[in-house]
């Protein structure tokens, strides 16, 4: 993910018949722009009377954007399986992470159904 297959490749019809996902592909810890989103956010909790932090961040902690942005990559991959109202994919998501309520809300409206 993130690159590698799930972006930018386009398997039309039955190109893809199953997308698995084995975990949140999560971005390194350890990487300059992940640090620094992370910390704005943090700040921002830390000012949260502040008007520009209501009117943006409204309950996104460091935490929880570092999660979905993870998530959005799986919603990517997913989306290389439909591509159209006539295709079908089986669809896998191995990771008890996506059970959870904050984590769940992210992903695509038609799979929560």
């Amino acid at each position: 993910m993130k690159g590698k297959l799930s972006e930018g490749l386009d398997l039309p019809d039955e190109g893809v018949r199953l997308v698995i996902a084995i975990g949140i592909p999560l971005s390194s810890l350890g990487s300059a722009d992940v640090l620094l989103k992370m910390n704005t956010l943090w700040d921002k909790k830390l000012q949260k009377n502040s008007f520009e932090h209501r009117k943006s961040h409204l309950h996104l902690t460091g935490e929880n954007w570092y999660t979905i942005e993870g998530i959005k990559a799986v919603n990517q991959a997913i989306g290389r399986g439909i591509r159209h109202v006539k295709d079908f994919c089986a669809i896998v998501l191995i990771d008890q992470r996506f059970s959870f309520d904050d984590n769940y809300q992210h992903l695509p409206m038609w799979i929560r159904k």
